[in-house]
């Protein structure tokens, strides 16, 4: 269609599916140029503007627990349509892109549209640790997604070398990681692809069995995948260029700082949460990353002081309480659990709004807060702690948390 009018060649693409109209967008320059214009593809489709809210991994629970706004569309329990057996499976959320979900147990997942897939093994000469597996996903780009795994970087010259051995270089030169593309033509979609550093490493690994890279949400950003990482080192991996890039953190980040990393408004923030020595009192701060003119560096963008005291109610969000009806689903009528109202506790990062300069935050496992950097305004969104929670756990707190972007395509 290169030599027909954009006229004739905008009423073909209109006639496409949304999936097959997002796919032409990244067929070239041109078609993609033509759909913005004429605004071809449906927007509202896309997890582009809305948060729909927030993923909770609470340990010892088998699904994660969804805390969303009462008003926002309801998004079915993915126990009831992902396999699951009580016995042996997990099914809770390790990564999120765009409006997918990366679930224990290798599987893909729309929640929105109650699409599920299961990602096939690797092959047998490549075993891969699912541990650390990542999820891609940019619909405005492709309806296809990719997964890559990075808890082991293998040297290009010795395939079964782990990278982390004792006095090497964190990232190392180069390295073959274990990527899943689901365009892939091979039989298992699987392949090893051979990714370059880009600058300098970042660390020496000073103990063998050190695992540089850690389980906690990455932020995809602008083709980019950002991982938090040991010594809060933040690894920049691109499956387009096949390059990773080591980031270092802040330098003014404290020892005993509760960390965070996630994306808002103007792109890949860092945060930090640490006691001020008052009772009740957390000092806030928040960077941003510039990635201009060559230079990587964190610049300051908020500070803060957070009191509970200073709150405002509001009470507006709700939790799914999954993992109570799945165990517990007979005595779900019969359940009046008195809500704790705690006047202080600790504050956890959940994670930044994708859209608006607000960061989400719990307070004593028990209520979940909205602050607003811009005005200072601290909001109580509503009870979040899991009905029986104490019961079916050794252990109380949050592992990892999601803020989730519909997407409906």
């Amino acid at each position: 269609m290169e030599f027909l009018p954009d006229d004739l060649v905008a009423g073909i693409l209109r006639r496409l599916a949304p999936r097959d109209l997002a796919m032409a967008r990244g067929v070239c320059r041109a078609w993609r140029s033509l759909i913005d214009v004429r605004r071809l593809l449906r927007t509202d489709l896309l997890p582009l503007s809305t948060l729909g809210g927030i993923f909770i991994n609470f340990h010892a629970q088998s699904f994660s627990e969804y805390f969303f706004p009462i008003t926002s569309t309801a998004i079915s329990s993915m126990a009831d349509y992902v396999p699951f057996s009580s016995k042996r499976d997990d099914r809770y959320v390790t990564c999120h892109c765009n409006g997918l979900l990366l679930l224990e147990g290798d599987y893909v997942v729309n929640p929105a549209t109650r699409w599920w897939t299961h990602v096939p093994p690797p092959p047998s000469h490549r075993p891969l640790d699912f541990g650390c597996t990542f999820l891609v996903f940019d619909p405005a780009l492709s309806p296809h997604y990719e997964l890559f795994s990075v808890r082991q970087l293998i040297y290009r010259d010795h395939v079964d070398s782990v990278v982390t051995e004792e006095g090497s270089q964190w990232p190392p030169s180069s390295c073959i990681l274990h990527v899943f593309s689901s365009s892939s033509k091979a039989a298992s979609g699987w392949e090893d692809r051979l990714f370059v550093r880009d600058g300098e490493a970042a660390a020496i690994v000073t103990d063998k069995r050190t695992r540089m890279v850690k389980e906690d949400s990455p932020v995809y950003y602008k083709r980019a995948t950002y991982i938090p990482c040991e010594t809060n080192i933040v690894l920049r991996v691109s499956l387009s260029d096949t390059k990773y890039r080591a980031i270092k953190p802040p330098s003014a980040i404290g020892v005993k700082e509760v960390l965070h990393l996630g994306k808002s408004k103007d792109g890949v923030y860092f945060a930090s949460l640490g006691s001020t020595g008052r009772d009740g009192v957390e000092r806030l701060r928040i960077w941003v990353l510039s990635e201009s003119c060559g230079r990587t560096e964190w610049l300051s963008k908020y500070r803060a002081d957070i009191s509970w005291a200073l709150r405002e109610n509001l009470e507006s969000w709700v939790l799914q309480d999954v993992n109570y009806k799945y165990k517990y689903g007979h005595l779900a009528n019969d359940c009046n659990e008195k809500r704790q109202k705690i006047a202080y506790g600790t504050f956890l990062i959940l994670g930044f709004h994708p859209f608006e300069e607000v960061v989400f935050l719990s307070q004593a496992l028990r209520w979940g807060l909205a602050y607003d950097l811009t005005s200072s305004k601290l909001q109580c969104l509503g009870y979040l702690y899991p009905k029986k929670y104490n019961q079916f756990s050794e252990g109380e707190y949050i592992l990892q948390a999601y803020p989730y972007t519909p997407c409906w395509m």
